[in-house]
């Protein structure tokens, strides 16, 4: 039959209009840009998908056209994450049309056998894609354009593929066509109004009713059919964008309720502009409310006042339980003026749970909760499972909070993501999805949200050969396309953070948990023309790994804070998170440590904390060392108190070297108080002769020493606290090392606060124990002396009168000579820094017991026992009192005498 067209001005167009009559449709494949992707994925929004040019497909049933398809494939031991492929066609005549591709969804390893969760989809009508072949959609296009192509969420196939995409116009003259695309958006927009949150419920209701009741004509039936259109859209508009929206008011509103700072009537005033968009959301403008109350929030912030606030490193932090801080790998958060921080709880070491905890200063912490548990969150949680770097984002497009981290097994062997997500930035998180992204191996991971809200997750991948940048989806729930980067350098612990037009990553080696050199990178892009790595800082990172890299603004500027985790410090439930300000200029990072430095969030600025605790070194001298390295390197005993940390003390090692103990002994010139010390370590790159097992002595005479800290790690480069004591000398003793460095000593004549733990003392004799501290025993008796603290995370030093050093809480002599008097002192040092002790003032008597009326051993004794009066056998009695003496005789006779031993007898 022969086709009449007339042209007729349709939405300002000049389009093809179909004749009344039209037995066979009209081909418009010719409207979609590279249907069969021949161009690539030229003219398509492709977020996941890639173009292939195998010949596969043949294997599920159809055959490509051309050379060129588009798929989306990870190993068949992994699923699919949620990927779209999609095109807006414009440019059409009303009507009655039919899409038609060729396409598959499955997973190959067979199971499931039919798979879910994949759709091809034209305008809002979608059908379900499984086993390969052509799929059709009728639809209809009421205003010009339709919106076609694959999109995929939560599915179980791991391989999802299509190609030449057709479309066919039928004309404006099928009714039956019209009535039954109006018969299925009826039907979408009911099953919207069921929604317990469905935010258009009256433009729904309206479009709904005008539907069920619309003339037969075709033009009342185009016009219901546009109405339930545009109540569909603006219903799944608002099923995203009213989150996003809900979630920055309440936001707004809990800061404005638990803040007074000097802007807060404009604040609110901002606050209560859009409040009403709560209740009457439809056809608002919500995410343009929340860049006003994005903004509003700011300018309150910046009203804070100043607040400065010292931070110190190298301790463990408490809570507002009293109890450690648990969050390793830590990931942090702003909202509002409340950071947030998460992080492992290495209490159960290899099964870590991840805490939440707030702070408004970086210095006092409150415990938020356990968002994800292992056997909860997730059953193999715990049980298989284990997960490490969570990291935290606010998805701004949703609304929601999502947990991105490495989700691993005993063996390592998984190298898997798995990502989590809230309502509230404090709540129970879910489980969403975990695997390989994209199929690929994935290990040290972190995030990064640039300044347009793109999302990224980027890990070290396939066995820590390269680093993988993964761009997310707008929701941040899953990866869509990655970018492998610094290939075969073998990089983990990545960290992200862009300032102003350029982007700096910093990453370590991989050497385990052990520290080693931190690098970094710079480019104008995140997916190429990084520089090549640049080495910062010393040979161990300052004994860190990277976790974060804060960006601090406030209302004079913006700072950047390093975070980084000092691993098993000593062991991993112990190790400490690290701060110290870093600063770019000219594509470098300044990256020095401090041991503290003063903070200040309302301004956003960081400064030097003066160090005005540490005592003058006018007048000192190296008063005694036990060896120094000065024929191979500098390594002269004065290095340690010339006051730079580019110069070192070193041992000998040239000529045979030297064994422990190591010790470097100062002359302060006069009597001082001194609450503490300080232990630069050298700070070249190497980190050779670091002191760990250590004990720190002092004397007012340089002659009688006293132990006053000591333990089995000495941590790095920070303050530890003793009980403040008056004296002139004092001394550094490593314990154990082939070699021991530093690069500069300090004493502190306060410290900021010491409450250490309380350390008990007794002593045993015999089956007697004591708790006096002043015993006087007997030559030739054995004694044991013991020291306890109910505090479990700590390490024990002790120190005899004999220059004995150990590392332990007990000390045993089998036969006490008159030299083993004198000063016994056990050392605790907490992971809090704190020294605290007992010390005991041993005596020894060289004579006799001296009980009168009580035969000598010269007349054949055989055994001697005493008793108390309650009848209680003891050993040789050691203090004044009245005792039963019971004697035996070699010729068998036993005496029993009730006698009194004094003073002089004990």
């Amino acid at each position: 039959m022969k086709r009449f067209f007339l042209y007729g001005c349709f939405f300002g167009l000049f389009l093809p209009v179909m004749g009344a009559e039209v037995n066979e449709p009209t081909e418009m494949t010719a409207s979609i840009k590279n249907p069969s992707f021949e161009e690539g994925l030229n003219g398509w929004e492709a977020i996941g998908f890639q173009k292939q040019t195998n010949n596969s497909p043949s294997d599920e049933g159809w055959n490509k056209d051309g050379t060129v398809y588009a798929e989306k494939w990870v190993s068949s031991s992994w699923t699919l994450p949620d990927v779209k492929l999609s095109q807006t066609v414009t440019g059409l005549p009303q009507g009655s049309y039919t899409v038609k591709v060729y396409a598959h969804a499955v997973n190959q390893s067979g199971n499931p056998e039919i798979t879910k969760g994949v759709s091809f989809f034209a305008g809002l009508n979608e059908v379900q894609v499984g086993a390969g072949g052509e799929y059709r959609i009728n639809v209809i296009v009421t205003d010009g354009r339709l919106d076609l192509g694959m999109k995929v969420s939560s599915t179980d196939a791991n391989w999802v593929a299509c190609d030449n995409f057709r479309l066919y116009y039928h004309g404006r003259e099928e009714v039956d066509a019209y009535r039954k695309d109006l018969t299925e958006k009826l039907a979408l927009a009911s099953a919207a109004m069921s929604e317990k949150d469905c935010h258009n419920r009256s433009q729904l209701e309206q479009a709904v009713h005008n539907a069920e009741n619309v003339e037969g004509d075709i033009e009342s039936l185009l016009t219901a059919i546009l109405d339930l259109e545009q109540a569909i859209m603006e219903y799944r508009r608002l099923t995203v964008e009213y989150g996003a929206f809900e979630r920055a008011f309440l936001n707004a509103r809990k800061l404005y309720s638990e803040t007074d700072f000097p802007g807060k009537t404009v604040f609110g005033e901002a606050i209560d502009q859009v409040s009403p968009m709560l209740d009457v959301p439809e056809g608002k403008d919500l995410m343009g409310a929340v860049t006003r109350l994005e903004k509003a929030t700011q300018v309150y912030l910046d009203s804070r006042p100043s607040n400065w606030m010292t931070l110190r490193n190298g301790a463990l932090w408490k809570d507002d339980r009293g109890e450690v801080v648990q969050a390793h790998g830590a990931g942090f958060l702003q909202v509002g003026d409340t950071w947030y921080m998460i992080g492992e709880d290495r209490n159960n070491t290899w099964n870590p749970d991840v805490n939440m905890y707030s702070t408004k200063d970086f210095v006092n912490w409150k415990f938020e909760r356990k968002i994800i548990r292992n056997g909860s969150t997730h059953p193999s949680l715990g049980n298989g499972r284990f997960i490490e770097r969570p990291k935290l984002m606010y998805c701004r497009k949703t609304g929601k909070y999502v947990v991105w981290c490495h989700w691993e097994q005993g063996n390592y062997g998984a190298s898997e993501a798995a990502v989590f997500y809230c309502d509230s930035v404090n709540g129970d998180y879910k489980f969403h999805w975990a695997g390989r992204p994209l199929g690929v191996k994935s290990r040290d991971c972190n995030v990064f949200v640039d300044d347009d809200g793109t999302a990224y997750f980027i890990s070290t991948i396939e066995e820590n050969q390269h680093l993988g940048l993964f761009r997310l989806s707008d929701d941040y729930l899953s990866a869509v396309e990655y970018t492998e980067l610094f290939k075969w350098q073998s990089r983990e612990a990545p960290a992200i953070v862009r300032e102003g037009d350029t982007y700096f990553m910093m990453f370590s080696a991989c050497s385990g948990w052990d520290p080693n050199q931190a690098s970094f990178s710079w480019s104008k892009s995140l997916t190429s023309g990084w520089s090549s790595r640049t080495n910062i800082g010393n040979s161990v990172a300052y004994d860190t790994q990277a976790a974060s890299i804060l960006t601090i603004k406030g209302s004079e500027g913006t700072s950047y804070v390093y975070v980084g985790d000092r691993w098993q410090d000593p062991g991993l439930a112990e190790s400490k998170t690290i701060l110290f300000p870093i600063s770019f200029k000219n594509n470098t990072i300044t990256f020095n440590y401090v041991p503290r430095f003063d903070m200040n969030l309302p301004t956003g600025q960081c400064r030097t904390t003066g160090m005005t605790h540490l005592v003058s070194k006018e007048g000192w001298k190296v008063r005694a060392c036990s060896s120094e390295e000065t024929s191979s390197e500098n390594g002269a005993s004065s290095n340690a108190i010339d006051g730079r940390t580019d110069t070192k003390w070193h041992t000998r090692y040239s000529g045979g070297g030297s064994e422990a103990p190591h010790f470097l002994e100062i002359d302060m010139g006069n009597e001082q108080e001194i609450a503490g010390f300080l232990c630069t370590p050298r700070n070249d790159n190497s980190s050779n002769g670091l002191i760990r097992k250590y004990l720190f002595l002092v004397s007012s005479d340089g002659i009688e020493w006293k132990a006053v800290s000591g333990g089995t790690w000495l941590p790095y480069w920070t303050e530890v606290y003793f009980e403040p004591i008056v004296a002139r000398y004092f001394r550094l003793v490593a314990t154990e090392g082939t070699y021991a460095s530093l690069a500069e000593l300090d004493v502190l004549s306060s410290a900021p606060s010491y409450t250490p733990v309380k350390v008990t003392g007794s002593w045993q004799y015999g089956t007697m124990v004591s708790s006096s501290k002043n015993p006087n025993l007997r030559e030739n008796s054995t004694v044991k002396f013991m020291a306890r603290t109910e505090e479990t995370k700590g390490t024990w030093a002790f120190y005899g009168p004999k220059g004995q050093m150990l590392h332990t809480n007990e000390y045993n002599i089998s036969s006490l000579k008159a030299e083993d008097a004198g000063w016994y002192s056990f050392i605790f040092t907490d992971y809090y820094n704190q020294s605290a002790k007992v010390d005991f003032k041993l005596r020894v008597r060289t004579s006799s017991v001296g009980v009168k009326e009580v035969p000598s051993e010269a007349e054949g004794i055989v055994r001697r026992q005493y008793f108390t009066l309650s009848g209680t056998e003891v050993p040789i009695p050691v203090h004044r009192g009245m005792f039963v003496v019971r004697t035996l005789y070699e010729d068998g006779r036993v005496d029993v005498a009730k006698v009194f031993i004094g003073d002089s007898d004990c």
